[in-house]
């Protein structure tokens, strides 16, 4: 099926929601965000309150969040976004690549997991999570067109379900 193409419908500025209480990983994470097609609005918290309260007020399109956080961890932000917002796509960034690990964050409900030493394919699963969700609820939205060995290669490799 090579030059098949999906069409992905995207908001014009993608609101990204993030859980990381790491400055050094939250830039990082920014910085990939910057090197990829999207025009994205970047929220981060480390709290469940600012979580909540940013969910509630200013819904974003997607959540990031760490999975190796101590005292709010991703998945309890997950169960609130399952809770609050269950058609909000949810992935976890995670410094571990454990694969008991991984199979739980997919088991408990998450779109998509990137380990955080390869961010770089942070766009093709950001492109995946979003071709496979209903689409982003943005009322303005534009097509990205995105090969379809791209998304099938995301898929197989950076572990979405």
């Amino acid at each position: 099926m090579a030059g098949q193409q999906v069409t992905v419908t995207m908001p014009i500025r993608l609101g990204i929601l993030l859980v990381e209480d790491n400055p050094a990983d939250a830039a990082a994470i920014a910085r990939e965000l910057e090197r990829t097609d999207f025009a994205c609005v970047l929220t981060r918290v480390q709290s469940e309150t600012d979580f909540r309260r940013e969910l509630m007020l200013h819904p974003p399109d997607l959540i990031l969040a760490d999975g190796d956080r101590q005292i709010f961890d991703g998945f309890r932000a997950l169960a609130i976004t399952l809770d609050l917002a269950p058609s909000l796509p949810f992935i976890f960034v995670s410094a571990s690549n454990d694969q008991r690990l991984v199979e739980r964050m997919f088991a408990a409900g998450a779109a998509g997991y990137i380990f955080k030493r390869d961010l770089h394919d942070l766009k093709a699963v950001l492109e995946y999570v979003l071709a496979e969700s209903a689409g982003p609820p943005a009322a303005e939205a534009a097509s990205l067109t995105v090969p379809a060995a791209r998304l099938a290669a995301a898929r197989h490799d950076i572990l979405v379900p």
